[in-house]
């Protein structure tokens, strides 16, 4: 069963940048490419003696069963680059987002995710089905897609553990923050009302709530994802932020500010900490 699978094909998917069939082994940390392949089904790492075919290098590399092995070979589970440790490999060059699109063209929703986003949240299945998120049992996939709807631009995931140690929200190694929910811009009406929320989840209630709504994915990323597309948002008259209770919330709102002097600032009741909090008390249950 094993050797129907392209050894060079799916290290590749994990990651790995192959020359002449050698690359640096992501089993260890490895500084100089010790991991070698031969007859399209078989590696070798001559560093740490680690060996097998396409699904032991799968194994190996996430920390998966055999079953989920196979299962993330053949497409029927999520991948989490950022989370193996494929991601501490040394990268030259941005993350070839290419081979995700495959993840997001028929999203997977585990019943994990699937408790956090519509019982616990109580957000729209509808809207997370236009947003294309998918999941694996351990986070929600977050697609970031350029204006024309369809060129993946980042990814970014949500953490559904509780370990304090895992990141609650990461980007893929190589990726870039990006303003989320780009897409819209290009379809809104000149005299429509456009939200900007800070961060995907609160942008997943606005929309939820109705509201036409993208997202800076942090106070601290405004700077390097906004500049691109001022024109897109100031030529729109009604500009709202609910800004999350909280100095960077604060900080984020003067700096939009700053950018487009028209943009109203609305309160959220007492007792909130951000809209998705809001959301999730009042009309997402």
């Amino acid at each position: 069963m094993n050797n129907k699978f392209d050894i060079l094909e799916v290290a590749r998917r994990l990651g790995l940048n192959i020359v002449r069939n050698k690359a640096l082994c992501p089993i260890h940390n490895d500084h100089r490419p010790s991991m070698t392949f031969r007859n399209g089904m078989y590696f070798k790492c001559w560093a740490c003696s680690a060996s097998g075919d396409a699904i032991d290098l799968v194994r190996m590399v996430r920390n998966c069963s055999f079953a989920e092995a196979v299962d993330w070979i053949e497409g029927n589970s999520i991948d989490r680059c950022a989370y193996t440790s494929v991601a501490t490999m040394p990268q030259s060059k941005p993350v070839n987002l290419n081979r995700f699109e495959y993840l997001f063209d028929n999203p997977i929703i585990t019943k994990e995710a699937a408790d956090f986003l519509f019982n616990q949240r109580g957000l729209d299945k509808n809207v997370i089905s236009d947003l294309r998120i998918s999941s694996n049992h351990t986070h929600i996939a977050i697609p970031y897609f350029d204006m024309d709807g369809h060129t993946l631009i980042s990814i970014q995931w949500r953490y559904l553990g509780c370990d304090p140690s895992v990141p609650r929200f990461v980007f893929t190694k190589g990726c870039q923050p990006s303003i989320y929910n780009l897409p819209l811009l290009s379809t809104l009406k000149p005299d429509d009302d456009l939200y900007i929320s800070e961060g995907s989840s609160d942008c997943w209630a606005l929309l939820s709530d109705g509201h036409k709504a993208i997202a800076i994915p942090s106070a601290t990323s405004l700077k390097s994802c906004i500049n691109k597309h001022i024109d897109a948002i100031a030529r729109h008259p009604s500009i709202y932020i609910f800004p999350d209770d909280d100095l960077p919330g604060e900080a984020l709102f003067m700096e939009l500010k700053r950018k487009f002097p028209h943009i109203v600032k609305l309160c959220l009741p007492t007792g909130c900490k951000d809209y998705s909090d809001f959301y999730s008390q009042t009309r997402g249950r």
